[in-house]
């Protein structure tokens, strides 16, 4: 794809809308391919507070407000501390990647401490998500009960009341979100565009690669919500709508040991972590793990190369893991929405090995988070920076761009031809064509105006460095006929 063609006429078969203040377009399908590595960075081994990042848990949450990642740390404390994001480094060389020494917060336990008590003994984080909010910001989790042998866990998610104050902050739950463990793992962003059509501003999602698969997703899930009612939720229940959804009864494929060895999408190793709708298109991308798709899968068995049993679920022969990926069409989500389609009934347009520029034999994606405004994947990679110490193994964090930006962008305005170059920018870009008819104007994610332009002549060149870095539109409208156009640029 070439920038999503994000250029859609008004008075044709595509039609922009303006409303709520955001810009509604149609929509393009990602392909993995579209995912641009930027550089990794490193998080401190040290003990800050209560916890470390060696042996992490794992998920992760961005906070704009402070260009810095929440994550949650080592797997016996379940603690969360706040990092700065350092400038990614473009390399495959771990130890030369820089490192987030300083915490923004320590780390601190919070599993303990919702108003409610834990009751139902939660003991593990699977998501989280960071709300701007007023007067505080909030912190939104997700977790669950590790073995949770009789399924009867139904407390899966609690507040953060003041995401500034990890340590004393009143923790707000525990609450029940519809689905159970078929939903408690990631929370993201419904874009704006997709928000009407799904009935909800908020994914949670979640899948099996944990003990007791009779309670779970056995594939990626996707469950509808309101942030309004996980903040504020009626009798602890926040109400969620499957989309996509699976289980043991309708798996996403029924040969979870590939006994056929036929099985390249999902068996008893496979298990995702992250999952977002990216904005201004139609894929619901979901990222983990998986293994077994070669060999296949054993119960307790010694693997090929090994010299003593798996304690659980394991390849036949040793390495055959791998990061994977899963990509899903919204409109079938939609449908399921809409009672067209069951959501076991959907199926991903695209899925497969995820190719990473660092790996060990751990092979497992701790969690990931989305910052919609510059375009960033986040992905912790677990238990693979061994260069902080002999029994150091923080997660190394690696940054994707989700755009194919790197060429010029063209538009056909009218019978005109119009170039943007360069397209991403970090400055002042050049729109070359007949520009005399049209008035441009460049618009923010909110379709607030930040510049208007009457060109005249075949060239005009905008300076950006007076806008905010993310996701800006450029709309052009045609005088004579009132025909509008609108472009997606990313400004660095």
């Amino acid at each position: 794809m070439k920038l999503y063609s994000f250029l859609k006429k008004v008075l044709g078969s595509v039609i922009i809308l303006l409303s709520q203040s955001a810009i509604l377009q149609a929509q393009d399908l990602v392909q993995i391919s579209d995912l641009n590595y930027i550089g990794g960075f490193r998080i401190s081994a040290n003990t800050f507070g209560a916890s470390n990042t060696n042996f992490s848990q794992g998920p992760i949450a961005y906070n704009k407000d402070n260009h810095s990642l929440f994550i949650v740390g080592h797997t016996n404390q379940q603690a969360i501390a706040e990092f700065p994001i350092p400038t990614p480094l473009n390399t495959s060389d771990i130890s030369l990647m820089p490192i987030s020494n300083s915490p923004i917060q320590v780390f601190s336990q919070v599993l303990s401490r919702p108003t409610s008590g834990n009751t139902q003994e939660i003991d593990r984080i699977s998501g989280m998500y960071y709300a701007a909010a007023t007067p505080n910001p909030k912190l939104l989790v997700n977790g669950f009960q590790y073995y949770d042998a009789s399924g009867a866990v139904t407390h899966t998610s609690f507040v953060v009341e003041n995401a500034n104050n990890l340590a004393t902050s009143t923790v707000s739950g525990y609450h029940s979100m519809s689905g159970a463990a078929h939903a408690s793992g990631w929370i993201s962003d419904i874009p704006i565009e997709h928000q009407a059509e799904l009935g909800g501003d908020l994914i949670s999602g979640s899948s099996s690669g944990i003990p007791i698969i009779s309670r779970l997703s056995v594939g990626p899930s996707a469950f509808v919500l309101n942030k309004s009612d996980f903040l504020n939720p009626i009798s602890g229940n926040i109400p969620a709508t499957p989309v996509l959804d699976f289980s043991l009864s309708n798996p996403l494929n029924s040969d979870l040991y590939n006994n056929t060895l036929n099985n390249d999408i999902w068996t008893h190793l496979s298990q995702a972590i992250y999952g977002f709708i990216v904005p201004n298109t139609d894929t619901y991308m979901t990222i983990g793990h998986s293994g077994g798709h070669e060999s296949g899968i054993c119960y307790k068995c010694t693997p090929s190369g090994e010299s003593s049993p798996c304690g659980g679920y394991c390849t036949y022969v040793s390495g055959d893991y791998d990061y994977y990926y899963w990509l899903w069409d919204v409109k079938d989500l939609v449908k399921v929405k809409n009672g067209q389609l069951l959501s076991h009934e959907v199926v991903p347009y695209n899925y497969g090995v995820l190719t990473l520029p660092i790996s060990n034999y751990y092979m497992k994606i701790g969690g990931g988070t989305y910052d919609s405004q510059s375009g960033t994947l986040y992905l912790s990679v677990q238990r693979i920076d061994s260069f902080q110490g002999t029994y150091s193994n923080p997660p190394v964090i690696l940054a994707y761009h989700i755009q194919t930006i790197n060429e010029p962008s063209h538009m056909l305005v009218g019978e005109q031809s119009i170039e943007l170059l360069p397209n991403s920018t970090t400055g002042i870009f050049k729109i070359t064509g007949e520009l005399d008819k049209f008035v441009i104007k460049i618009l923010d994610a909110n379709a607030q105006v930040f510049l208007t332009i009457n060109p005249t002549g075949t060239e005009t060149s905008i300076d950006t460095n007076s806008l905010p870095a993310g996701m800006h539109f450029i709309r052009i409208e045609n005088l004579l006929n009132s025909d509008l156009y609108l472009q997606k640029i990313l400004k660095y």
